[in-house]
């Protein structure tokens, strides 16, 4: 049975876009981004999903500073990969961006 995910489209560029496009972030503009992404991580993990591939191109800000985490196809998502018949394995994240328990053989 196929899965499918519905989102809507994230206005704005990369935050590594916007990093290019205008220099470096004020300490209260970065304040703000690392707020919002973690308030984006919360609610992710109070529903049983982690990211597993978060960095500066799988985020956007929009206009008005509003920042969303997008690329959640490598989403790990509690008890979906029982409902899998091909269930991903191994690391799924950019090795740059991967928690260090992948690589001594653990879940995070």
């Amino acid at each position: 049975m196929p899965l499918f995910v519905f989102t809507e489209f994230a206005e704005g560029q990369t935050l590594r876009q916007s990093m290019h496009d205008r220099g470096p972030a004020t300490l209260d503009q970065m304040r703000d981004i690392i707020g919002q992404t973690l308030r984006g991580l919360r609610t992710l993990h109070r529903k049983q999903m982690l990211h597993q591939h978060l960095k500066p191109e799988n985020a956007t800000i929009d206009a008005d500073g509003t920042v969303k985490i997008i690329d959640l196809d490598s989403t790990s998502v509690a008890g979906l990969q029982d409902a899998s018949p091909n269930p991903h394995e191994g690391i799924l994240s950019t090795l740059q961006y991967t928690v260090s328990e992948y690589f001594v053989g653990l879940t995070p």
